[in-house]
């Protein structure tokens, strides 16, 4: 048995919703604020008539996050870059994206990684261990992660400066290509992280090659570069924490962007997978984030989430007092959720009230989901499919 409730704790760091609930705010006036918030980055302002909130609710709270930090004028530069690349070739454009969706994927699967294994000094028994550990994390975010993102925004760049590459051709451009041609298109603070502000391609290699030694004292020695173009500095174990974070940053300043850029282009981009049968899986983590997000919305709190081969069983606790036989049966609405996320093939959601006593279990199946997935029965068809237990 699979359980992701140990995720729960980091959603709560950044989810804004039970704040504004906290606030007086209703559903209705959260949904609007949402609107509201995420209007002004979209070309395609029918976006939010046609689309269900859920769907995007995830990049909104990255979105509500991200918003304050220094990097997010790059977010919105690259969100321009992406526009005007659109505008010159709409399906050049997508097709590019779509060609580096695999990549992408993969690029997100490794930032998980990372996620999941991070510390804090303490949490080392050697500080030597812990430089290691922030300098394996600052490449494998460089490389693993952005490297991707990297080549697909040279490639759109490339179009909007009159010129068209194949995907085959930047598959064979090293990093540090791809970062000097990028520098010198309004990136440059964006591509060198604070406080060592050198190019991320140098981070990457200093991070690879060991290039940055604990001495006795404290003082981290760095280098990068070969023969006469060496550069040789000292710095701090805190300058590199700093800097890890803000690499984090850099890597979600572009990843937000196109993602923005997604969702403003949804149909198209639907109607440019409508061959794949079969569609990318999710980390397990960004499963389990997206269902938490979508229950927090309808202000309940995500009390587990485990899984195993055919079965996944989520526990979800109101907010709210009053109208608790209501508010279960409303409960029983996440069994979609859960299929959508998890694609087992029994279901089974159970509902406490906020003095978390179980007062509902409702089960259904993967068949009666799938058909509300391909749009042939409405939710009113899975009410109708769902076996309920009620305790007293």
């Amino acid at each position: 048995m699979k359980d992701y409730t140990q995720f729960f704790e980091k959603f709560e760091d950044c989810n804004p919703i039970p704040f504004l609930y906290e606030e007086g705010l209703t559903h209705s006036q959260i949904e609007e604020f949402i609107i509201i918030m995420f209007k002004p980055y979209f070309k395609n302002q029918n976006f939010f008539e046609e689309t269900s909130i859920d769907l995007y609710l995830e990049t909104w709270i990255n979105f509500i996050a991200f918003k304050t930090r220094e990097q997010f004028e790059f977010t919105e530069k690259i969100l321009k870059l992406y526009n005007d690349a659109y505008s010159i070739d709409s399906k050049y454009t997508l097709e590019t994206m779509f060609d580096y969706g695999d990549d992408f994927l993969e690029g997100l699967s490794k930032f998980w990684t990372f996620l999941n294994s991070e510390k804090k000094q303490k949490n080392f028994f050697d500080v030597e261990d812990y430089h290691n550990y922030i300098l394996q994390s600052i490449g494998l975010v460089i490389e693993g992660a952005s490297k991707p993102l990297l080549k697909e925004l040279f490639q759109l760049n490339k179009l909007i400066k009159g010129d068209k590459f194949s995907k085959e051709k930047v598959d064979d451009y090293d990093l540090g290509i791809l970062v000097d041609f990028l520098e010198h298109n309004d990136f440059q603070k964006l591509l060198r992280p604070k406080p060592l502000n050198i190019r991320v391609s140098q981070l990457r290699n200093m991070s690879y090659h060991h290039n940055a030694s604990l001495q006795k004292n404290g003082v981290v020695k760095c280098s990068y570069g070969k023969g006469d173009k060496k550069i040789e500095f000292e710095s701090t174990l805190s300058d590199l924490e700093l800097t890890l974070q803000n690499v984090l940053c850099y890597y979600n300043a572009i990843k937000l962007a196109r993602e923005i850029f997604q969702w403003d282009n949804y149909k198209e981009i639907k109607s440019l997978r409508a061959h794949i049968k079969e569609e990318p899986k999710l980390r397990p983590e960004a499963m389990a984030a997206s269902i938490y997000m979508v229950i927090s919305l309808a202000q309940f709190k995500m009390i587990s989430l485990k899984t195993n081969d055919d079965n996944a069983y989520l526990v979800v606790q109101d907010l709210l007092i009053g109208e608790e036989d209501n508010r279960a049966v409303y409960s029983s609405q996440f069994l979609y959720n859960l299929w959508w996320y998890t694609d087992k093939d029994n279901l089974q959601v159970e509902y406490k009230d906020k003095n978390g006593k179980t007062r509902l279990v409702s089960k259904t199946t993967a068949d009666v989901c799938s058909e509300i997935g391909k749009g042939k029965q409405t939710l009113a068809f899975m009410a109708k499919n769902v076996v309920f237990a009620t305790f007293n």
